[in-house]
């Protein structure tokens, strides 16, 4: 008797649980032809820390996917300016940040990385970012500290977007990631871009052959294998996509390798951004000509260009906040003037980029590992311009104009 009154539960409950597990079967498939994407900058990692150093982490990444021999900066090999080439997929002189530091002539303003003002300010960001061109496309998009991710560029920001905070646990930026990624299918992003500056912050004041470093890497290599537990534990793993890379690597400078401008010309007669080893020259009175034949050939490690004459490679033409003139010099070397040596005489910084790009210290990081790429994969270099293009293809939306090109990854993707 009792048997039979609890039949009709048991049969109830069978059905609906063989309906559940329907139901979730096809979602696991709908969720799974929607890849995601995170995007997480290591800035100033070198292209050769994963062999010189212990990152047992991202080594097991790339063998899970896809490295290239190394990622070509941008010219010049400037964080922001390169930050915001891989998220808009254009060359510097067609966004506008054209480095760290700069004169805007028609908005008669300095643009500086540490103004907070300037990094909210959208007259300075040109181009459409990643995070833009996703949430156009009714896709949530989610952005921790990416350079240009506080602005309202062109109306729009991420749905989840973070002020920068150099103090917030580079854990506890992981730890939201993976809260992200909990959320609600209506509320979750596909595309999120995070970054670290540990890599950057210590190659600068040790220099990239220093036991500080190698403490640095092995830091940022358990951070991402925290990243990529979380994610395996959830069950992402075939959904998530992880792209790792870095803004430009690090070479070594010295206190004794100095090129003085003072010794060359009147800095007060000039406006100068001096960002070491690239340097930009504004004139105040328009004498370009003169500027310019007073520096070039001075010192034999520093190459001094006009705008009009900086070498086509470097893509670095037609923007009017390019500087009138360019110096540019070679590892060791940096170029600063003596007043500015003297007041930070006691905080040297060992380590710098800024270099021409072909330069090999400025290599970048390139590792691609989820369920869009190949396995054990080694590409060659490129430069990363065509990331944006990248993560467009991986999301199945359309690309904003953009200077990059899909098929460089022809055979990293399946």
């Amino acid at each position: 008797m009792i048997l039979r009154n609890i039949l009709p539960t048991i049969l109830l409950s069978i059905i609906f649980s063989l309906a559940g597990c329907q139901a979730n079967h096809t979602t696991a498939q709908s969720d799974a032809s929607k890849s995601s994407v995170i995007l997480i900058s290591l800035d100033g990692f070198r292209y050769d820390y994963l062999e010189k150093y212990t990152a047992p982490n991202l080594t097991a990444l790339a063998k899970r996917g896809v490295r290239s021999e190394a990622l070509i900066s941008v010219f010049p090999s400037k964080t922001f300016a390169n930050h915001y080439s891989i998220i808009t997929g254009l060359y510097p002189a067609h966004h506008g940040i054209i480095s760290n530091q700069f004169w805007d002539p028609e908005y008669q303003k300095a643009f500086s990385y540490k103004d907070s003002n300037a990094n909210k300010d959208s007259h300075w960001w040109g181009g459409e970012p990643l995070w833009n061109t996703v949430e156009k496309q009714n896709i949530k998009a989610a952005s921790f500290f990416w350079p240009g991710s506080e602005a309202l560029i062109q109306g729009h920001r991420a749905s989840l977007w973070k002020r920068y905070n150099g103090a917030v646990r580079n854990y506890d930026r992981i730890d939201t990631v993976l809260s992200w990624l909990t959320l609600p299918q209506n509320l979750k992003p596909r595309f999120i871009a995070t970054y670290f500056s540990i890599t950057d912050e210590v190659g600068h004041e040790f220099g990239p052959e220093s036991q500080e470093i190698h403490r640095a890497v092995m830091h940022v290599d358990s951070v991402i294998g925290s990243l990529v537990e979380g994610i395996d534990q959830m069950g992402l793993s075939e959904q998530v996509n992880i792209i790792l890379v870095s803004d430009h690597g690090m070479a070594t400078v010295l206190p004794d390798s100095l090129i003085f401008l003072d010794d060359m010309i009147d800095v007060n007669s000039v406006r100068i951004l001096n960002e070491t080893p690239f340097v930009g020259i504004w004139t105040k009175n328009g004498n370009v000509d003169e500027v310019y034949k007073t520096l070039v050939n001075k010192h034999p490690r520093m190459q001094v260009y006009t705008r009009e004459n900086v070498p086509a490679r470097f893509k670095f033409k037609g923007n009017p906040r390019i500087p009138e003139i360019i110096c540019l010099t070679e590892p060791p070397w940096s170029i600063t003037t003596r007043d500015y040596a003297r007041r930070y005489k006691d905080r040297w910084l060992y380590g710098s980029h800024g270099f021409d790009p072909e330069i090999k210290e400025m290599g970048g990081l390139f590792i691609a590992s989820g369920p869009v790429f190949e396995k054990g994969k080694m590409i060659p270099s490129f430069e990363n311009i065509h990331i944006y293009a990248l993560v467009c293809h991986i999301l199945g939306i359309s690309p904003s104009a953009n200077d990059g090109d899909i098929k460089v990854f022809k055979p990293a993707i399946k």
